[in-house]
């Protein structure tokens, strides 16, 4: 999985979404944007069910095929809203979430083979932030899903991670 998105904050003057999970900026008040933007993603997912035990094997729909590759690459418009929550001087919570819809272009090799279908995915992050002074604390997790939906197959995978991390600005 890998991706690029470009992405324009209309309350860029009051929100900062580098407050909560670059560090670059202090928020002082609580603010949100409406946020608005491109992705381009690609997917390789490959689920191999030849690897279950006989008696999961048995409970799979009926097919010869065990072995599954879905490669794709989505091109979408992202439409969203982040909000951040100032508790205190030294506390801050972010809460961040992208839908977006395009065309998503199947590769040759994947099981639909090659297909334009529609593409619905969503990217979510959240953050807490603790500063002090140059110091600061931080928790945040991203989630970027997506789903894939034809004639034949229908599944929603989804890359997931967390993050903890404490430095000093200067």
């Amino acid at each position: 999985s890998y991706g690029i998105d470009a992405c324009y904050y209309f309350n860029n003057k009051k929100y900062s979404q580098g407050a909560a999970y670059s560090y670059s900026k202090y928020q002082k008040r609580s603010a949100g944007s409406l946020i608005t933007g491109i992705t381009i993603s690609s997917q390789d997912v490959s689920m191999d069910f030849s690897e279950l035990n006989n008696e999961m094997i048995a409970q799979l729909p009926k097919t010869d095929n065990l072995y599954f590759r879905f490669k794709y690459f989505d091109y979408a418009l992202i439409i969203g809203y982040g909000y951040n929550w100032v508790l205190s001087k030294h506390w801050l919570i972010n809460v961040t979430g992208l839908p977006s819809l395009g065309v998503k272009h199947c590769q040759e090799e994947s099981e639909d083979g090659r297909t334009e279908l529609f593409s619905a995915n969503i990217k979510a992050k959240v953050a807490a932030v603790y500063n002090h002074k140059q110091l600061f604390a931080a928790f945040s997790g991203k989630a970027d899903m997506h789903w894939y939906s034809s004639k034949h197959y229908n599944f929603f995978n989804a890359v997931e991670y967390f993050n903890f991390c404490v430095g000093l600005r200067f």
